[in-house]
């Protein structure tokens, strides 16, 4: 975030490395903050059942934005 110390990131992690079709592979979403001083501040986990198919958990972080004005972060998973 501009003007201040927080690091916002996420990213997604296949639970089961050893699948081999990554389309149906369970996935767990996870966001963080830290600070540029290298401590974490939360660390969060994202994970449920896929409702719209018998498919595995695919639960993916896609980006992370921050809107200056109103100084929300928003998260796209």
């Amino acid at each position: 975030m501009p003007g201040s110390r927080d690091i916002y990131a996420c990213g997604d992690y296949n639970v089961n490395s050893e699948a081999t079709d990554f389309t149906l592979a369970t996935y767990t979403a996870a966001v963080w903050r830290g600070d540029n001083t290298g401590n974490v501040n939360f660390y969060l986990t994202i994970a449920g059942t896929n409702p719209v198919s018998t498919a595995a958990n695919q639960d993916r972080c896609m980006g992370v934005s921050y809107e200056e004005k109103t100084q929300w972060i928003t998260v796209l998973l």
